[in-house]
Parts: C-alpha cells; sequence; structure tokens
C-alpha cells in the first residue's frame, strides 16, 4: 500500500469468529497503517458500533449469530448511530453472495483465498480513497451551501434591485426590492423574459441587443 494512502483516523472494526483469520487480519491492517478492533460475532459488532465510531466494518459474510450485511442493516434501522462503511470477506465460490453484498451497499468484497494477504491491503486502499473523496466532496458542498445562503440572504436583504438572469435573459431571481419597486411578485416574473419589465416597447430591441452582446463577452 502506498505510504501517502489516506489513513483515517477512526479504527476499522473486524468482524470475524475464526481467530486464524482475525490475527491475520488484525496483523495485515496494522502493517499498513490502520487502527483496529475486533469483533467475534455480528451482535458484538453491533453493541460495540453502537457505543463507538469506526472508519470502516470488515465483516465475515457468515458468522455465527448472522450475515455481515445485517449488522449494517440493523445499524441503519436505529436512527440514533450513523450506519459505517463496509467491506465483506467471504470464502472461495462466494462470489457470488459477494457481489450480492455490494448490492446491499458493500464497498467491496475480498475472497479468503491464496491471494488474500494481497487483495486486502489493496480493497481498503480503494475503499479509503473513496471514503476520503466522498468526505472531500462533502466538505466543498457544504461551503457551497454556505455561500449560497449567504449571498441569498444579502440579495433579499439589500435596498438595492436586483434581478438575475440566465443567459437567454430569462428572469431567475427578483429580490423583494425589485417586488416593492415593481408592484409584481417573484412568483410572478421568475421564468419570465426580463423584457417585460421595460414598459417603454421602443426600447425593447436596443436593450436585448446590449444584454445578447454582454453574454457574448463583448
Amino acid at each position: 500500500m502506498n505510504n501517502q494512502t489516506f489513513k483515517p483516523p477512526l479504527p476499522v472494526l473486524i468482524v470475524e469468529d475464526n481467530q486464524a483469520v482475525v490475527e491475520v487480519v488484525d496483523l495485515l491492517l496494522r502493517r499498513n497503517g490502520f487502527k483496529t478492533a475486533i469483533a467475534i460475532t455480528g451482535q458484538e459488532a453491533i453493541d460495540w458500533l453502537k457505543k463507538r465510531e469506526t472508519s470502516i466494518v470488515l465483516t465475515d459474510h457468515n458468522l455465527p449469530d448472522m450475515q455481515g450485511w445485517e449488522i449494517i442493516e440493523t445499524i441503519r434501522q436505529d436512527t440514533t448511530h450513523n450506519a459505517p462503511p463496509f467491506l465483506v470477506m467471504t470464502g472461495e465460490g462466494d462470489e457470488r453472495i459477494a457481489v450480492e453484498m455490494m448490492k446491499r451497499g458493500a464497498l467491496d468484497y475480498v475472497v479468503k483465498d491464496a491471494d488474500f494477504n494481497t487483495r486486502l491491503p489493496a480493497a481498503l486502499s480503494r475503499a479509503t480513497k473513496q471514503l476520503e473523496q466522498a468526505e472531500k466532496l462533502a466538505s466543498v458542498e457544504a461551503a457551497l451551501k454556505r455561500e449560497h445562503q449567504f449571498l441569498s440572504a444579502i440579495v433579499e436583504t439589500t435596498g438595492a434591485l436586483v434581478v438575475v438572469l440566465d443567459k437567454n435573459g430569462i428572469i431567475i431571481r427578483f429580490n423583494r426590492a425589485c417586488e416593492r419597486i415593481t408592484g409584481y411578485s417573484a412568483r410572478e416574473m421568475i421564468g419570465q423574459p426580463v423584457w417585460q419589465l421595460i414598459r417603454r416597447v421602443e426600447e425593447i430591441p436596443s436593450t436585448r441587443d446590449t444584454f445578447n452582446r454582454l453574454a457574448q463577452g463583448q
């Protein structure tokens, strides 16, 4: 695994009842820079997740008391907790089941075969990169939303008349000052061409020409 790979600060929760597999997986993850936690059964994992947070749940498909996806589904149904992303480990020949788990929301799956020790770190690397990108995107979207709300507040509270047009001259924003001065409501004006606001019909052609030149960057 590349040393520059994003390492989530929260532990990876390993859910596996086979002690030998637990030891191998735990060692592999720690060697690659991940923190780990361990649960032997599905219920133990659920209890753990209700008290703590994890970056990813790495679960065996077949557990003594339930299937791996049922852990996530149980957490999803509890609205007081966020369901974590998860990866599934399966035995050889269970690829069809693994694909079904991905349909249920798993980020990836890893088959316990001869290449397991190589595939597991690679799968976690892909998953953590995906989570990092999603986290960055959510951060950017939140910032844009805050900026939009801020600008919207300015547009609506300013005393100046503010009309926002699309590239075709159609009104897409009509602030409160415009409503007060013109007597038109925003509901009436949004979706209408701005030329409708021009009282002197003879001025409409020159106004449209000016707008078109502005829209073309002139």
